[in-house]
């Protein structure tokens, strides 16, 4: 007798969904990869929001693909080394060979090749009593392009831009000679692989792939619901869900799971069929799902930079509390949700009915606060958060940031087109939702008198 499906095996936040993919059929991003995958002759560039499905899609079309995560490659030697990892090649260092199938080294290191005088062979994981070394560069971009595989880059946007370029001009070549190559990577970072060289425009093709509709993060209950055997009646309580889930197919993952396992008690598929029921508090069941780097996220945005002499100044909520500019850009952010790309005109109109008649800041001062909290948001959270002084600078010279990071927010300064885009819904979700304590507790802060000077 088979045994029941699980709930975690159903929603699975993080993973490859097995019963609740939904391909999104209307916006034909699966056929368009196949047309890709057919043409050639470009690098293709995948990008969205973080968490909207970029990997799952890349998984379900692309068969064997030679799959290089970005984060933590710190240069082309390191990243070629991955490709030639992923392809099983070492370096058998005890036979030498003069076979024009075999690819020779001529020993020490050259060019970013790693040569030890051996041949270099292909492994199924038997190192078959040899030594085995790992090789890159050359070895390595020639059985890729033997291969026939493509080559798929997650997350491209954590490389630094020296070593982007490095990457993209190894593997134009490639790409001439019809190996297909994926860069996926954040929204903001569309034109990291057109700008990385000179030659590159007209020579890449973007694929997009925008936040979830709520009708499309719906299929997702619908059809985990169906294989769990429960019942949601005329979709009503998955709604509530995707209405929360700010457009990531990984949130709605995540409150199904805990709705149905948490709540309700459900722990895999049930026989027969059961109703679902609301959780008692719809208020602490999102709350309790908040996540925690989310949250240490927003308390650095919401504290800003290293604080110098000066105190800043605060601003007089029309609810009576009492906040900093990066408080009330916090606020305002609140308050325009579940729109995660913010114009500046409505977090400007958004700003004005938070303080009523009271007192504001200058247009110049929200953009600087703004500026400041995109760039605190380019550097991870291990980093220091700089001075507002060393920011401005940043700023000014045109500094690159969001190497090693997925910020959780940009600000583009574009004159009437300036947008304020929230690139992490799950930082949207903790604004919604778990940010109450954050704000109070700089409220009280800033109502402590000072201390009496001696």
């Amino acid at each position: 007798m088979a045994k029941p499906i699980k709930t975690s095996d159903v929603f699975v936040p993080g993973r490859n969904p097995q019963y609740t993919y939904n391909p999104r059929s209307d916006r034909e991003l699966e056929e368009r990869l196949r047309l890709y995958l057919d043409d050639g002759g470009a690098i293709l560039t995948l990008v969205g929001p973080t968490k909207t499905g970029k990997t799952v899609l890349l998984r379900e079309v692309i068969e064997t693909p030679v799959w290089i995560e970005a984060q933590g490659i710190d240069s082309a030697e390191t990243f070629w080394a991955l490709v030639g990892n992923e392809l099983g090649l070492y370096v058998d260092s005890g036979t030498s060979s003069d076979s024009n199938d075999s690819l020779e080294g001529g020993g020490g290191v050259n060019a970013g090749v790693f040569n030890v005088g051996g041949k270099v062979t292909t492994s199924t994981g038997q190192s078959l009593g040899k030594s085995a070394v790992r090789v890159t560069s050359v070895e390595s971009r020639k059985a890729l392009q033997d291969s026939g595989r493509v080559l798929v880059v997650d997350d491209f946007h954590f490389i630094a831009r020296d070593v982007q370029q490095q990457i993209v001009q190894a593997v134009k070549p490639l790409v001439y000679n019809d190996t297909r190559v994926v860069f996926a990577a954040i929204s903001h970072r569309v034109l990291d692989v057109p700008q990385a060289v000179d030659d590159m425009a007209g020579r890449t093709e973007p694929l997009r792939i925008e936040l979830w509709k709520i009708d499309e993060l719906l299929v997702i209950a619908r059809r985990g619901f169906e294989k769990l055997r429960v019942v949601d009646y005329e979709n009503r309580l998955a709604r509530t869900l995707a209405e929360n889930s700010f457009g990531s197919p990984h949130l709605m993952q995540r409150l199904c799971r805990e709705f149905v396992r948490d709540v309700n008690e459900i722990s895999e598929a049930v026989q027969p069929a059961r109703d679902l029921h609301e959780p008692a508090d719809w208020d602490e069941f999102f709350r309790k799902q908040v996540d925690g780097r989310a949250g240490q996220w927003f308390a650095r945005l919401l504290s800003g930079p290293k604080k110098g002499g000066n105190t800043r100044t605060t601003y007089d909520i029309v609810d009576g509390r009492k906040v900093d500019g990066y408080g009330l850009i916090l606020l305002a952010v609140a308050a325009t949700l579940p729109e995660l790309v913010i114009t500046r005109q409505k977090l400007n109109s958004a700003i004005d009915v938070l303080v009523g008649e009271g007192a504001k800041p200058a247009d110049h001062q929200v953009t600087r606060f703004l500026k400041h909290m995109t760039r605190i948001a380019g550097r991870s959270l291990e980093e220091d958060v700089l001075p507002e002084e060393l920011l401005d600078e940043e700023d000014a010279d045109g500094t690159y940031i969001y190497a090693g990071v997925e910020p959780v927010l940009e600000y583009v300064e574009d004159g009437p087109n300036s947008v304020l885009s929230i690139a992490d819904p799950f930082i949207a979700y903790y604004i919604r939702w778990g940010a109450g304590l954050h704000i109070e507790a700089l409220t009280e802060q800033s109502e402590t008198p000072d201390p009496p000077s001696r």
